[in-house]
């Protein structure tokens, strides 16, 4: 008897004994009905075994083995889809789901190998079908389930950015008005200014939450370009961080016309960001530098900074999320927000201006950042992430 067969005639043994396991070794599974736990997994091996039953070529078999072929089961697809969002629904963590396909496996495997006197080629063939379709309905229920979680979990830090708003501008708010006041004595008024200076580190933060959600949900950073000079976004960029570190020296450069259409809070975020991080990552007695340099179509920017040197492996995923060059000292200096998402927003806001963003480091030249935004956003002007989801 072939295995897809066996698995047919005894599927209600099978399903009873993988029951048994779940009820006994998998937390959630101790609190759903009993019928609920059969009813999913007859359905799933019964979706198996119509597609282990299904024609399949040598290369076709070539060809899915490798995933390349995710449409050829279209019903075990599915229901392995039904059975990770039930799963999730009910508070499965990932490997207990995954255990429940292991089990399962293992309790066709070991019954029908059992009963089997002979095991020639047709029996291999048989098996290496049934870890096809298991393999790939595992595969589905977790792409299924990564994604929930993904989902939820960029909800979650969407929903925490929006509601520290209030709370954080009121803060700010009361820090600012404190310092309107004149009985203040030096050692109070530091405080305010170090209540108002993290306040707004804060709230800088907040704002790199929202914009990461927006990005990694797919929703791109929306833009509304007016007519600015760039020069002076960059000038009233540098003169807030001057206020907030005045034991560094920053310098800006200008040179050609620096005239165009941009989102100027976003772009004066991206300096921000970028100015910072140079501050957080440069040696402390070196100045930070800002230049901007006019061409016929873009305008160049760059910061530059002297300091310890990203390694290449570093440089690779510097503008990807929560990724940080290993700086340990740096990361140890006020400024870092340690949410290693600076970098990132960085590129949302070049790539949404049509523009990109690379990097050089250098020993004997220091670390330079180099923004290229055309004159104007390309139309439309609203761009998606390449990494949004």
């Amino acid at each position: 008897m072939n295995l897809a067969d066996y698995i047919e005639r005894h599927i209600d043994a099978v399903v009873e004994e993988w029951a048994q396991f779940a009820s006994l070794n998998i937390a959630p599974a101790k609190g759903l009905p009993s019928g609920e736990l059969r009813d999913h997994a007859k359905v799933m091996l019964q979706c198996m075994v119509a597609d282990m039953r299904a024609a399949q070529s040598g290369q076709e078999r070539h060809e899915k083995a490798r995933g390349h072929k995710p449409g050829n089961a279209p019903e075990l697809t599915k229901t392995a889809r039904q059975h990770a969002e039930q799963r999730f629904r009910e508070g499965f963590s990932l490997r207990e789901m995954l255990s429940e396909y292991r089990a399962l496996r293992a309790n066709v495997v070991r019954r029908w190998t059992k009963q089997l006197k002979f095991a020639g080629i047709e029996a291999i063939d048989d098996l290496t079908r049934l870890n096809e379709s298991v393999d790939q309905s595992a595969n589905e229920a977790v792409a299924w389930y990564v994604g929930r979680v993904e989902e939820s979990r960029h909800l979650m830090l969407g929903v925490l950015g929006h509601d520290l708003r209030n709370p954080l501008g009121a803060v700010a708010n009361s820090a600012e008005y404190l310092l309107l006041g004149e009985n203040l004595t030096s050692t109070q008024g530091k405080s305010v200014l170090r209540i108002k200076a993290c306040t707004l580190r804060m709230r800088r933060m907040v704002n790199d939450l929202l914009d990461f959600t927006r990005t990694r949900l797919g929703a791109g950073l929306p833009l509304s370009p007016i007519p600015a000079h760039l020069g002076h976004v960059c000038r009233e960029t540098i003169q807030e961080l001057e206020a907030y570190h005045p034991d560094r020296a920053l310098k800006m450069e200008c040179s050609g016309d620096l005239r165009g259409e941009w989102d100027a809070p976003r772009v004066a975020q991206l300096v921000s960001n970028l100015v910072a991080n140079a501050i957080q990552h440069g040696e402390s007695d070196e100045p930070v530098t800002l230049s901007l340099d006019g061409e016929d179509h873009d305008i160049v920017l760059k910061v530059h900074n002297r300091g310890p040197v990203i390694a290449s492996e570093a440089r690779a995923k510097l503008f990807e999320p929560w990724m940080r060059p290993v700086v340990r000292e740096a990361e140890l200096r006020e400024g870092s927000s340690g949410l290693g998402l600076g970098l990132y927003i960085v590129r949302e806001i070049a790539v949404a201006h049509g523009g990109r963003v690379d990097v050089e480091s250098l020993e004997t030249e220091g670390t330079t950042f180099t923004v290229r935004l055309p004159r104007r956003p390309p139309a439309p002007r609203f761009a998606k992430s390449p990494d949004a989801v």
